[in-house]
């Protein structure tokens, strides 16, 4: 794998039948810039496409699963709603992909996952969180709105009132508060999540043709169309990316040390 790649596809460690990725951006805590987001879609894209694949695992290295939206990058923008735009628009379709194929996602996470990092999470049908993980929105110090499929998914996952308690907050869940919640399926030993992950990836490709059209059909039996509210999210978040409020909370972020 190539280690300088802000997100990769590691093939040392699974089976052909499994399509591991990495968030490799260790340095950046794999925030969302758009350099990064367009390598997710592209390693998920490739995964989808992959006639050898038949589980996707995703995974991070360094202490964070990732910190979502790239905060620095947004700071830094003359158009704050045309940058987030364009992180939406990279990265909207690749969890679609995620979603709606027929292969079955597992998550190993580590450290902080917040803010849209939580759709690649929920994209996943099995999730195993180190104990030191947290899951947090994100979205309210920054007066946004939920994007990546979290607002779709979210309720679906732990039910209404568990997700707006969540959404509304900005405390978060340790990874033990996530398993009952039931955003995360179990919580491993101490440096283990990717071994359990890998366990749970290998389980699926052992059932042969059934795990894909297994999770399909599950995920359809919802209500609704929750990839239809990717279109809505853009649309509530670009539009408050070019407040006051949002460039007000990067100002704040900008005097931020470190």
């Amino acid at each position: 794998m190539n280690r300088s790649a802000l997100v990769a596809r590691d093939r040392d460690d699974v089976s052909a039948s499994v399509a591991h990725i990495v968030l490799a951006d260790a340095e950046g805590h794999n925030a969302f810039s758009l350099a990064w987001a367009e390598q997710f879609a592209t390693a998920v894209t490739e995964a989808v496409d992959d006639s050898d694949t038949h589980v996707v695992l995703i995974s991070s290295s360094g202490r964070n699963f990732s910190v979502g939206g790239d905060l620095r990058s947004l700071s830094a923008a003359e158009r704050p709603a045309e940058t987030m735009a364009g992180l939406v628009d990279a990265m909207h379709p690749a969890l679609a992909l995620l979603h709606c194929g027929a292969k079955p996602v597992v998550a190993a996470v580590r450290g902080a996952c917040a803010g849209g990092a939580l759709g690649i999470v929920l994209a996943a049908d099995v999730v195993v969180a180190e104990p030191d993980a947290s899951f947090v929105p994100g979205y309210p110090r920054l007066g946004l709105t939920p994007d990546c499929g979290v607002s779709a998914w979210l309720p679906r996952m732990v039910g209404l009132r568990k997700a707006l308690s969540f959404s509304l907050s900005i405390d978060g869940w340790s990874a033990e508060q996530a398993r009952e919640a039931g955003l995360v399926t179990e919580v491993s030993a101490a440096g283990a999540s990717l071994k359990r992950a890998l366990t749970w990836a290998e389980g699926m490709v052992g059932q042969g043709q059934s795990a894909g059209p297994t999770r399909q059909l599950l995920r359809q039996s919802l209500d609704g169309d929750p990839v239809g509210r990717l279109d809505v999210e853009r649309e509530a978040i670009v539009r408050l990316a070019g407040t006051d409020r949002f460039r007000t909370a990067l100002e704040a972020f900008g005097r931020l040390p470190g």
